[in-house]
C-alpha cells in the first residue's frame, strides 16, 4: 500500500539533496514551508491522514524547539 505519492517523495528527495540535508527527505513529508525544509526544523504544526483498511491514522508533526512550543500545544489541542 502507498501511502506516499512516489512523484513527491522523488521532488523532497532532489530538493533535499540540492541543500544538502538528504537524510531530511522523509521529514519533509509535513514540513512544506521553505523555511522549515531550510532550517531543518518544524515551526508549524502539520498532520496527514492515513486510512487503512481497519485502521484511521492522524500523523501530528509539531514543533520541538523551544521558540515554538505555544503552536505545538495549541496544534496538538
Amino acid at each position: 500500500m502507498d501511502m506516499i505519492d512516489k512523484n513527491v517523495m522523488r521532488k523532497n528527495e532532489k530538493q533535499s539533496k540540492e541543500i544538502g540535508k538528504e537524510s531530511f527527505k522523509f521529514a519533509w513529508g509535513p514540513d512544506e514551508r521553505y523555511d522549515e525544509r531550510k532550517r531543518g526544523i518544524t515551526m508549524d504544526v502539520g498532520f496527514k491522514q492515513l486510512v487503512t483498511a481497519t485502521k484511521n491514522i492522524t500523523i501530528l508533526d509539531c514543533p520541538g524547539h523551544q521558540d515554538f512550543v505555544p503552536k505545538m500545544i495549541s496544534g496538538a489541542t
